[in-house]
């Protein structure tokens, strides 16, 4: 599973990832956005109780970086436990920001249209190579339950 970590300021943006992992193969139920229904937090759950029982679970964490997302404790709250649990983190950079927290890992640059564009496939390329594609069953693999 992946997690999308963003500011809801930057749901969009979040938005779009999700979508383009999609079309390029990744199933909707692995790939954790908290804003969805279909892999997210559902209405009455305890939407903190899903958040960390995503990031357990997760293989990888996809940090949709910008100045809201550096100024979030619940954004610094799921990379803290991201790192500790040794999960893969790709820092996807929306917008110039305080990137110190993040300063371990290279970023994409995806601040202009063509940027964008360009970083996603980059992401599921990288993502791949670390056999975490949309194909990837990797042993011992948890699955979500809500």
């Amino acid at each position: 599973m992946l997690f999308i970590s963003h500011s809801s300021a930057d749901h969009s943006v979040a938005l779009e990832v999700r979508r383009n992992l999609i079309a390029r193969g990744y199933r909707e139920d692995h790939i954790f956005y908290a804003s969805e229904p279909a892999s997210g937090i559902r209405v009455g759950q305890k939407w903190e109780d899903a958040i960390y029982r995503s990031l357990r679970v997760c293989r990888a964490l996809i940090v949709i970086c910008s100045p809201r997302w550096a100024q979030s404790k619940w954004c610094f709250a799921e990379l803290a436990a991201a790192k500790m649990a040794d999960k893969a983190v790709f820092p996807l950079v929306i917008e110039d920001c305080d990137r110190s927290t993040l300063d371990e890992y290279q970023g994409l640059m995806a601040r202009q249209p063509a940027e964008f564009d360009h970083a996603l496939p980059w992401l599921v390329d990288e993502l791949k190579r670390r056999q975490l594609g949309p194909d990837e069953k990797p042993q011992g693999a948890h699955t979500l339950k809500k």
